[in-house]
């Protein structure tokens, strides 16, 4: 794995040499390598060109192409990527039956959004997929923002048709994961390059 620290950018360098624990390292790596590869295809920038700045908000951006906007996320043992010149959001989780999750849909979710995942029955493995249906939603369109987990998680609802005029949601399941892209339509189509597997990177 160290050898690849020389394909990203000082920025990622930094913030996987940072972390504790093997897995977190990995996956952050993946991460950076993906950043790596779309910006060379979009960009013609080599690892040692990407400079990371941030907004007011954290989000971060190449500095010198702020119109090109990326986001990352991982989770498991799979890291994805969304980008395009428009604000895009991207999360992946993996998604697993914990019973917990019940308490929290309560707690943070709208009550549509927990109608939607219980369906009118008990919290089972069917409704933790819709759980991490809700909640990729949901961390997607903050990281299309930029706020994070800043806002209130009930301040908004993802079963709505639109809830953010002139953007949308796409969903991809592949295998165990759930991937959400929240962008505009045309961002979604064209612009989206969001699945890489980092489980063979040692």
């Amino acid at each position: 794995m160290t050898e690849l620290l020389g394909f990203v950018d000082a920025d990622r360098r930094e913030a996987v040499l940072r972390l504790k624990f093997e897995d977190g390292k990995r996956l952050s790596l993946a991460a950076g390598l993906l950043l790596t590869e779309v910006a060379k295809e979009k960009l013609g920038l080599s690892p040692e060109e990407i400079e990371i700045g941030r907004t007011e908000e954290g989000k971060p951006f190449i500095k010198g192409h702020e119109d090109f906007y990326f986001n990352l996320s991982h989770s498991g043992e799979m890291a994805v990527i969304a980008y395009g010149d428009e604000p895009v959001g991207i999360d992946v989780e993996k998604v697993r039956f914990r019973a917990g999750d019940k308490d929290v849909a309560g707690r943070f979710f709208t009550e549509n959004e927990l109608l939607y995942i219980l369906n009118g029955r008990d919290y089972d493995e069917a409704a933790a997929e819709r759980f991490f249906r809700v909640w990729t939603r949901k961390e997607s369109y903050l990281k299309l923002l930029g706020y994070g987990l800043k806002k209130e998680l009930k301040s908004f609802d993802v079963t709505e048709p639109e809830t953010v005029p002139g953007y949308g949601y796409a969903e991809y399941m592949d295998g165990e994961y759930i991937v959400t892209v929240c962008a505009s339509e045309k961002t979604i189509i064209n612009s989206t390059k969001i699945i890489d597997f980092c489980d063979d990177m040692e």
